[in-house]
C-alpha cells in the first residue's frame, strides 16, 4: 500500500491526502505536525485543499484534519561528519538551508521524534540514506471552518515531516 500524497478531484478542486503511521496521528491531529515529508509531490501544488489521515485500512482510516498546502520544498536527510544527522532543505545548486546540531534536534522534535539520530533512522530504515524527498507544508483550518484558516496558525512555526508508506 503506497501512502503517497494523493491528488483526488477535479482540476478546480484538487484535495490532497496524506496518511500518517500510528506514532505520528497525537501530533497531526493537534496540529502540532504541520508537515510532512514524501519522496515526491504526486502532483501536490501550494494552495491546494489538504485532508490528513490515519494510514490504517482504507475502510477504517479516520481524517485528523484539513488545511491548505503553502509550500513543497526539496529536502535531503543524511549524516555529516562523525554520523551526525544534518537536514539540507531547498533547492540544490539554489538557495538552501543547511541545519545541523540544535537545529536537528528541534527540526525532529516538532516532526514527532525523540530527536535527530532517531529521524535519520526512520529514514535509514525506510529508504535509506542520504535520503532525497519533498518537505510538504501546510496551515491548518480550524475545526468547523468553511474555508477560512483558523486564527490559532502560527505562520512562523515550521510545520511536519513524513513519508510515502504512511509516515511521520
Amino acid at each position: 500500500m503506497s501512502n503517497s500524497p494523493t491528488v483526488v478531484g477535479e482540476a478546480t478542486h484538487h484535495v490532497v491526502r496524506y496518511l500518517f503511521d500510528a506514532p505520528f496521528v497525537s501530533d497531526v491531529e493537534a496540529g502540532r505536525k504541520r508537515r510532512t515529508i514524501r519522496r515526491s509531490d504526486k502532483g501536490a501544488r501550494p494552495g491546494m485543499r489538504i485532508e490528513l489521515l490515519t494510514a490504517d485500512e482504507p475502510d477504517r482510516r479516520r481524517l485528523l484534519g484539513t488545511g491548505v498546502l503553502v509550500s513543497v520544498t526539496p529536502v535531503r536527510i543524511e549524516r555529516g561528519r562523525a554520523e551526525q544527522a544534518q537536514v539540507v532543505i531547498g533547492t540544490p545548486g539554489g538557495a538552501q538551508s543547511r541545519l545541523a546540531g540544535a537545529a536537528v534536534e528541534l527540526f525532529a522534535a516538532e516532526d514527532g521524534f525523540a530527536s535527530a539520530a532517531d529521524i535519520v533512522e526512520w529514514f535509514e530504515r525506510r529508504y535509506g540514506v542520504p535520503f532525497t524527498g519533498l518537505l510538504h507544508e501546510w496551515e491548518p483550518r480550524a475545526h468547523g471552518s468553511s474555508g477560512a484558516l483558523g486564527s490559532s496558525v502560527l505562520a512562523a512555526r515550521p510545520v511536519a515531516l513524513g513519508s510515502d508508506t504512511g509516515g511521520p
